[in-house]
């Protein structure tokens, strides 16, 4: 697993943006235009910056990323673009660009382990898994044969992988260290399938919080640690709860170059709910309630689509789920280093419409909405309950 090239990396950026033809039905999905009606607030014109950018304009770098960081990342853009644009690429390859890092460029002694306690400040990983996973690796950033090391390692791997029979693994979420709990109740859903060769343990991080700040060094990294760990088991399918550590493996897809071993291991990748659904799950005892639904933007607008999460719970609640008025709308929060300023308005926009429904709780599959949806807004407040919550109950 290796990064692309600069070069390779600037010509899939310009093929993006040169694909946009300035429709505007970007900006009439935004969350964010909708708060800001501004060009620069949308998509259309983080584009047409970037497009200036390629062009040769000089642009302040300050004030570009700023225009690039207010967006909450809901892909609604994507969903709404004639021309399909990977409007999250755009902005994570114009990051990159603006910001002027070199793709190999490895940390100072100083600068690295700071670098990494923003990542791991902002990622919100505990004191276990910043020891077991980030603090080792930023050792090896500082030893000269990184890449040799990492290089060799990532083929030893895929050339020894273990002799057994397939395993189903659960990749635990991120967002579960706010609740450890998260992960022995999804080991409970998945050994309720009866299933004889289950591995659930946290088995390394998707990068997702590199992603953020467009360090695709650090991502790499990451990566290649937590494919080492996957591809000396012999993988059926690997589960995933956490919207983000998906999106992260698509950007796998685009931003390396893969071994066949790699590229298999991808297409073996889904989600916790569709893993569910296909596998005909059912519960042995209904919840009560009335329950409305937080669909994850990346979940969403991603493969996964509403339909798994439906399929679910239609045999989970006693009652109908409530949907909301328009369902799929993000819930504000954003992982940029810098804040959305409408972040807060489009939050408390998705919270009063869950609200709106009557029902007692919202639930949802993504542990950054089910924190961000919960907050306080007054009268128009509402809880939230993750979905491993509520199917967990079912079956006890």
């Amino acid at each position: 697993m290796f990064l692309k090239s600069a070069s390779e990396l600037e010509e899939i950026l310009k093929k993006e943006i040169l694909s946009c033809v300035k429709c505007g039905n970007c900006h009439a999905a935004c969350p964010t235009f909708r708060h800001d009606p501004r060009e620069e607030s949308g998509m259309r014109g983080k584009i047409a910056l970037l497009q200036a950018a390629e062009k040769g304009r000089t642009l302040s770098s300050r004030d570009a990323l700023r225009v690039l960081a207010n967006c909450v990342n809901c892909k609604s853009c994507r969903s709404f673009c004639p021309n399909g644009i990977d409007t999250l690429l755009v902005k994570l390859l114009g990051n990159w660009r603006l910001s002027g890092k070199s793709l190999f460029e490895l940390p100072t002694p100083l600068y690295a382990p700071i670098r990494l306690t923003e990542i791991a400040a902002r990622s919100l990983f505990d004191d276990q898994f910043a020891h077991d996973v980030g603090f080792p690796l930023i050792r090896e950033i500082l030893t000269d044969d990184l890449t040799e090391k990492s290089n060799s390692n990532v083929h030893a791997d895929e050339n020894t992988i273990l002799k057994k029979s397939e395993t189903i693994v659960f990749l635990p979420e991120c967002g579960e260290r706010t609740d450890p709990s998260l992960t022995e109740k999804a080991k409970a859903i998945l050994d309720y399938l009866d299933i004889k060769n289950l591995s659930v343990h946290n088995q390394g991080c998707c990068g997702s919080a590199a992603l953020d700040i467009a360090d695709l060094r650090l991502h790499q990294i990451l990566m290649q640690s937590l494919f080492r760990q996957l591809l000396s088991q012999n993988i059926e399918t690997l589960v995933v709860a956490c919207p983000r550590c998906l999106e992260s493996f698509r950007y796998a897809k685009i931003l390396y170059q893969l071994s066949e071993n790699e590229e298999k291991l991808l297409g073996k990748v889904t989600d916790l709910y569709s893993f569910l659904a296909a596998r005909q799950w059912k519960p042995k005892r209904r919840i009560e309630g009335k329950y409305t639904y937080q669909d994850p933007c990346l979940l969403v607008r991603g493969p996964s689509g509403k339909k798994s999460p439906r399929e679910l719970l239609k045999k989970v609640l006693s009652q109908h789920l409530i949907e909301s008025y328009r369902d799929g709308v993000c819930c504000g929060y954003n992982h940029d280093s810098l804040i959305s300023p409408t972040a807060d308005k489009i939050c408390a926009e998705r919270t009063s419409q869950l609200f709106a429904t009557g029902a007692d709780k919202f639930i949802t599959s993504c542990s950054d909405c089910l924190k961000n949806l919960s907050r306080d807004f007054g009268q128009f407040s509402i809880q939230g309950i993750h979905m491993i919550d509520i199917i967990h109950e079912s079956i006890r």
